[in-house]
């Protein structure tokens, strides 16, 4: 089996999973309902808070008025978890200062590490993120959207052999990675 991952615009993916484009996506798809596509959740949970250890502004936990205060790091060009996260925030009418934007959240707990900014993360992202960075983990200080991380396939590939062992190993990963 050869393996390559791609980022496509939300918008796009249900064309290039039609298409045979792209056999299996991984991520957050609240809006992907459509009755070609099989999902299977892999992990459900909620965003956590981080910032460096040394944070000279926050210390044993965020409030929402030092939340609302501080600079944030924040992800979301075609990624959903940062939809979510926006829009729950929007819905309770929480702005934040953003100081920069990412496509992609890897780096985020690093810039995070070395900065005075904050970002909110999925709570499995910022637990793994504390063993390679000097972070601090906080609860939202505003309620936290529960969030299904998914894998979805083409009904057309059900009985694929190499797709379902592909399928069984991302969520025997996925599992494995959320116990630490």
């Amino acid at each position: 089996i050869s393996v390559r991952t791609i980022l496509c615009e939300s918008s796009e993916l249900p064309k290039a999973m039609d298409a045979g484009q792209i056999d299996l996506a991984y991520g957050y798809f609240s809006d992907l309902n459509e009755a070609s596509f099989h999902q299977q959740v892999i992990l459900e949970h909620d965003a956590l808070c981080m910032a460096r250890r040394d944070h000279p502004d926050i210390s044993d936990s965020v409030t929402l008025d030092q939340y609302r205060a501080a600079t944030h790091v924040v992800f979301n060009p075609g990624n959903r978890v940062g939809d979510i996260i926006t829009t729950a925030l929007r819905e309770q009418r929480i702005e934040r200062k953003i100081a920069l934007a990412m496509s992609h959240s890897v780096y985020m707990p690093y810039i995070v590490s070395q900065t005075d900014l904050i970002a909110t993360l999925p709570r499995p992202t910022a637990l793994q993120a504390t063993k390679l960075y000097p972070l601090r983990l906080f609860e939202t200080p505003f309620t936290a959207p529960r969030m299904q991380l998914k894998q979805v396939w083409h009904k057309r590939f059900d009985k694929s052999p190499r797709l379902k062992w592909f399928r069984r190993l991302v969520a025997k990963l996925a599992k494995e990675a959320a116990r630490y």
